[in-house]
């Protein structure tokens, strides 16, 4: 009798010793009296996450396979378009200008020897073997494969810029969000002579300006060129460049609307080659909202 108790006793810290498995948090939502699993085979409904039967299959795209996105707890194809890296399989991000799906790695060598020069300015300029035909000094810099994010939040909105882009020495592309030149400039007035525009018809990617953003300029290579930018006030407020430092609100001039100058920037000391040099918030017409890159000398 004297063993069997011993034994009793030893089963009861042994269980006390191992607690049943834990489930994660996110997990989803428990079958009514939820059993353990070790695959979807023995959850009669269901399918089988933590080793717990749940009537979802996912609760983020993590939980799916490399190929697929989850929506409303199930893995499924993607989308044809996309509005965010939600739609997007693995690791991919979403632009905001084809609203399309994309790897960062696409592109990666492309805009070699596209007239950027020999690499003697700030790094993103390239290592490309072009002429540099531009004005004055410095050299053309291309912007094929080039991208813009938005690092406001962990999951960024990115802007994949077209192929063919190229500024001269001195020379801003101005980045709308919706808007035709002829509206842009109906709204904020003409732009410099040799300013370049281009519509990036997104309300998904960049620019969006509703406060808060932190800009960043990526080359072909996955490089950051500029950025992250400081974060700006909340609206109705416009950003100049006075300073090498992105991310140090000192090298930013902060004024309203009335204080925009796009497709003008100035020289900044210390800093050549392509750079950020001015966004800004359109009070009321959001479509007007717009981020400045410009090749400074």
């Amino acid at each position: 009798m004297r063993f069997v108790a011993i034994v009793a006793a030893s089963v009861v810290a042994l269980s006390a010793a191992c607690p049943p498995p834990a489930v994660a948090p996110d997990a989803g939502v428990p079958d009514a009296g939820a059993s353990l699993c070790v695959d979807d085979e023995e959850c009669d409904v269901g399918f089988c996450r933590f080793g717990v039967c749940v009537t979802s299959e996912c609760e983020t795209k993590g939980d799916c396979a490399d190929v697929f996105v989850c929506v409303a707890g199930q893995c499924v194809d993607p989308p044809a378009t996309c509005s965010g890296p939600q739609d997007c399989p693995g690791n991919q991000f979403c632009d905001g200008i084809s609203d399309r799906c994309f790897s960062p790695s696409e592109g990666e060598g492309e805009g070699e020897g596209e007239g950027e020069g020999e690499g003697e300015g700030e790094p993103g300029e390239g290592e490309g073997e072009g002429e540099g035909e531009g004005e004055g000094e410095g050299e053309v810099a291309s912007l094929n494969g080039y991208r813009l994010e938005d690092r406001e939040t962990s999951t960024p909105k990115v802007s994949v810029l077209p192929d063919g882009i190229q500024l001269n020495p001195g020379q801003s592309l101005v980045i709308g969000r919706d808007a035709s030149q002829s509206a842009f400039t109906g709204h904020w007035g003409s732009l410099a002579n040799n300013a370049r525009y281009l519509n990036a018809e997104t309300n998904s990617g960049v620019p969006i300006v509703n406060g808060r953003e932190r800009f960043t300029l990526i080359n072909f290579n996955n490089v950051v060129v500029d950025g992250p930018g400081f974060v700006g006030a909340v609206t109705k407020k416009c950003y100049q460049r006075t300073g090498r430092d992105a991310g140090n609100a000192s090298s930013w001039n902060e004024g309203p609307e009335s204080s925009a100058t796009p497709g003008s920037a100035q020289a900044v000391a210390g800093l050549s080659g392509l750079a950020i040099t001015e966004w800004c918030d359109a009070d009321g017409s959001f479509e007007f909202e717009y981020i400045e890159i410009t090749n400074l000398r």
